[in-house]
């Protein structure tokens, strides 16, 4: 199904994906459909993958693949979905490709051009909204952690015209903390819309620069800043943020990441995220599969460059599981320091000892 079209989307994935997908019935295919799938995704490609030099390049070795039988062996849906994956993000070194394999037949495509005039119906927006509240529109888990640092755990951008209210209420609340964790360890991204609005409350009034989106089926370049008003309150520009990412992190929450750092706007503890650096579109490919190709590409206004095929590296780099008791132990000690009463900073330094415990059996333990 087409909702309507948000040029400035990434490819949004969760963790529960892979559950999903062999949740659902898988289908055998015959050489004809699988043939069909790989002519259509190559004239997709072609049309519509950003750089048009690697477009021609992925669609020619898997048409010349597929005629020389090198996948043949692949006659169940989700196998041949999974494996072409794998084929063309290789050849492409791009993350961003993903043909996906659905149960139920899939719509036509509407023309790429005419996406943003496309209103979705309301059975596909009682559908999205459904999900996202379902979701909490992202916002897995809001927390007030020991010394009055907020916990934020985001594991995807939602779309802000639907879920600003919620993410509104969740820095309305953190703007009084002493710090910010926002854990994107599970975040696999979603809309540079939606990072845009969190990021203006992590800054003043005067808008920053903060990305740059350039489309090749229109050769324009969108341009994202921090907004110059917010609903509710800021957290400002001066108190620390922490950020923790995985090598799950990707596409949005990579944006966010990269566009924090590059900015000295906050410490990215964690490991180097996934490498997935273009914005998109879902295209139908067959009955009963879609891809999603990169029409864009990111570039930062400071580097000039994206993260894709690299990841974003982290200011520490410790395993996932050890982010964020390292940024507590980081965000609290100055905190601790700035109490004023002795009794505070025992109690507060019972705390920190507790965590810096249990960070080094986890160390251990590795």
């Amino acid at each position: 199904c087409h909702a309507a079209a948000h040029p400035d989307r990434y490819l949004m994935m969760t963790a529960e994906e892979p559950k999903a997908a062999s949740a659902q019935p898988d289908m055998p295919i015959t050489a004809a459909v699988r043939s069909q799938v790989i002519a259509e995704a190559a004239k997709k490609i072609r049309e519509h993958y950003v750089f048009a030099d690697v477009a021609e390049k992925v669609a020619a070795s898997i048409l010349a693949a597929d005629k020389a039988g090198q996948y043949q062996h692949l006659n169940q849906a989700q196998a041949f979905a999974e494996a072409l994956t794998k084929i063309i993000q290789t050849l492409g070194n791009d993350k961003h490709f993903n043909l996906r394999f659905s149960a139920d037949v899939l719509e036509d495509d509407i023309p790429l051009a005419q996406r943003d005039k496309q209103k979705p119906s309301k059975v596909e927006i009682a559908k999205a909204l459904e999900m996202d509240i379902f979701n909490n529109f992202g916002v897995e888990k809001f927390e007030r952690l020991p010394t009055n640092i907020a916990l934020l755990q985001l594991n995807y951008f939602a779309d802000p015209q639907i879920g600003g209210d919620v993410i509104t209420a969740a820095m309305t609340v953190a703007s009084s903390a002493n710090a910010l964790i926002i854990d994107l360890r599970k975040n696999g991204g979603g809309y540079a819309a939606m990072v845009a609005l969190i990021s203006s409350y992590l800054f003043d009034t005067e808008p920053v620069h903060l990305n740059d989106l350039y489309f090749r089926f229109n050769n324009q370049t969108q341009q994202f800043w921090t907004h110059p008003y917010v609903p509710g309150k800021r957290f400002g520009p001066d108190k620390p943020i922490y950020v923790l990412t995985s090598n799950f992190t990707f596409s949005a929450a990579e944006e966010f990441s990269n566009n924090l750092q590059t900015l000295k706007r906050a410490t990215i503890i964690g490991e180097t995220t996934g490498g997935g650096a273009n914005p998109g579109d879902v295209f139908k490919v067959g009955e009963h599969f879609n891809m999603f190709i990169s029409t864009g590409k990111a570039i930062n206004p400071i580097t000039k460059d994206n993260w894709e095929g690299k990841g974003v590296l982290p200011d520490i780099a410790v395993p996932a599981e050890q982010a964020l008791l390292t940024a507590q132990i980081l965000a609290m000690q100055p905190i601790i320091e700035k109490m004023p009463e002795a009794w505070r900073r025992t109690n507060a330094n019972r705390i920190l000892a507790q965590l810096q415990r249990e960070l080094d059996s986890m160390k251990a333990a590795q």
